[in-house]
């Protein structure tokens, strides 16, 4: 060997040790961040204990819940008198009779109070009413010394400062209720391709564990609410359509036969929510997912108001990222608050009430769901599985399109990975994978969040398009080191685990891991029990499947 060729050599190596810290420089970082984000959000909540957030004023007594939590006030026995009279409650629930009270003692104040929890008689009671308060900026400075009330289910400290430099706000007391709500059961479903089979699940739940009782089915598009609506009408389902452009009087007509239980079930956008207040709404059912997870938390909170236990059920299909995605890309940070949404219906392993909480900066505990969601009723284990191979090559199908100058819709990219579709986007060393279609879409799903891959539009006069692109973190994969995982699901009883393959020989056990077979779970068709809410774990069908390990084609357990 040469001197030129050794020193090429060493080059090379040297590159790649680059390469390989570059990564873990990027990882890192990325771990930074996430650990800054979560120290101030415990500094905000330690502050918030305190009687000290900066919308919450200093760390005088009068600023705690505990200051207002008192039936010596000079107007308790009138408030008590109009809230038993005309209100016809005879008692206040969480964080009522603070609110009240302070707003009687002329105070400024914010409360975050989850759906369901009350808000409306907190300014209804005191007679103080804030309809839009973008605009209410002026009653502060028109009426000082009239005591303002800002109510909100759904609001992080940021959004609390921002609302506070609107309504021209100086000094106010702050009151946040837990955003748990104990009654409610959430679960995410697969969304079943075939339209006929989607319609009569639900159908199938409705006349099951709901039969004769009231739910809401919120849908995205105005066009699928009446679709909806109508396929559930044949089958026998009594339901009604509201949406913004109905006439008033067929909305009307609609709200007030719900109301009477004389229509079982309102199929709705987000136009049905502000002011809806039945209590006995035993299910929400969402036909796709909500833009945010505030759409959603609001959405799915309009269930189980009297406390009695219901559920929230989201339908999560691949497609509805990229329909909804194409729809808020020009909203100011639309996509950002769909990807949460979208993470949140991936997950497989956190509480749901955890996932919830820490989104509106909440620390819980998801000891206290009281397997009160379907993640926390798994009785499987969680693993993470290697991907790597499976983003190397879509990267592959991607940067032949894009050297043909052609552009990759999500559903193209699958056929090309799947070795289907048009043939000149296919690329001859990528191995089909030998995985179901949902479980394909899966891993594109987690990719685009991680941002191996990255979204890309196309504005036409009649429709915005979204394509797939290379995303900023597929340049990590230069170095052969790197590893990208996906949580999945495994029954452990089920697994097969051949002992060579947990030899300390690593070439042995790569070639006898590729004979091994493993049972997965597959929560594809999750089937309704009827008459009874289902026992935790048991809507998931097991179905065999065989995975190939070693190489660019790694293995994966998803659901």
């Amino acid at each position: 060997m040469t001197a030129v060729a050794v020193l090429e050599e060493v080059l090379a190596s040297i590159e790649n040790e680059l390469q390989a810290v570059e990564m873990q420089i990027q990882e890192l970082v990325d771990k930074q961040q996430e650990l800054i984000q979560k120290k101030m959000r415990v500094k905000n909540l330690i502050k918030q204990s305190s009687g000290d957030l900066d919308a919450g004023g200093s760390k005088d007594m009068e600023t705690s819940a505990e200051a207002w939590n008192k039936k010596d006030f000079p107007w308790y026995e009138k408030i008590k008198t109009a809230l038993q009279g005309k209100f016809k409650l005879q008692k206040f629930r969480s964080l009522q009779l603070e609110t009240v009270n302070a707003a009687m003692a002329g105070k400024d104040i914010f409360l975050v109070m989850p759906t369901g929890g009350g808000k409306s008689l907190c300014y209804q009671l005191p007679a103080v009413c804030s309809e839009d308060y973008k605009s209410l900026g002026i009653l502060k400075r028109q009426f000082p010394n009239a005591p303002l009330i800002g109510l909100t289910a759904t609001a992080t400290n940021h959004v609390l400062k921002d609302a506070q430099k609107i309504l021209h706000v100086q000094k106010c007391i702050t009151f946040t209720a837990s955003f748990n709500r104990p009654n409610l059961y959430y679960e995410v479903r697969h969304k079943p391709s075939n339209n006929e089979d989607f319609i009569e699940d639900i159908v199938k739940i409705i006349n099951g564990r709901y039969k004769g009782l009231s739910g809401i089915v919120y849908c995205f598009s105005q066009k699928d609410s009446e679709q909806v609506t109508v396929s559930l009408q044949k089958l026998g389902i009594k339901a009604g359509t509201y949406h913004a452009n109905m006439d008033a009087k067929y909305k009307t007509k609609v709200h007030k036969g719900w109301a009477a239980n004389q229509i079982q079930v309102v199929v709705a956008t987000v136009a049905f929510g502000m002011g809806i207040d039945k209590p006995d709404v035993r299910f929400v059912i969402h036909h796709s997912m909500s833009k945010s997870m505030e759409n959603y938390y609001q959405e799915s909170g309009r269930a189980g108001r009297d406390d009695q236990k219901a559920d929230c059920i989201l339908y999560y299909g691949f497609g509805d990222i990229f329909r909804i995605s194409s729809m808020v890309v020009m909203e100011n940070v639309g996509q950002e608050k769909l990807y949460d949404m979208v993470s949140y219906c991936q997950n497989m392993s956190k509480c749901r009430r955890v996932l919830i909480a820490h989104h509106f900066d909440e620390v819980w505990d998801s000891a206290n769901c009281n397997r009160m969601c379907d993640n926390c009723c798994r009785e499987s284990s969680c693993e993470k599985m290697d991907v790597t191979g499976y983003c190397r090559d879509l990267i592959k199908i991607l940067e032949q399109a894009e050297n043909m100058s052609e552009k990759l819709t999500p559903l193209k990219l699958i056929d090309a990975w799947s070795g289907k579709g048009v043939s000149k986007f296919r690329v001859a060393e990528v191995t089909p994978p030998k995985h179901p279609r949902e479980e394909l879409e899966r891993v594109i799903a987690h990719l685009l969040l991680q941002q191996y891959l990255k979204e890309d539009f196309s504005f036409t006069a009649f429709a915005t398009i979204s394509y797939l692109k290379i995303g900023p973190k597929a340049h990590l994969l230069k170095n052969e080191a790197h590893v990208i995982t996906i949580e999945g699901i495994t029954n452990k009883k089920n697994v097969y685990k051949d002992k060579a393959s947990q030899s300390s020989n690593s070439k042995g056990s790569r070639e006898n891991a590729q004979n091994i077979s493993k049972t997965v779970q597959d929560s594809v068709v999750k089937k309704a029990q009827e008459h009874k809410r289902p026992n935790c774990g048991s809507n998931l069908k097991a179905k065999k499947l065989k995975l190939q390990a070693g190489g660019d084609d790694q293995p994966v357990v998803l659901d």
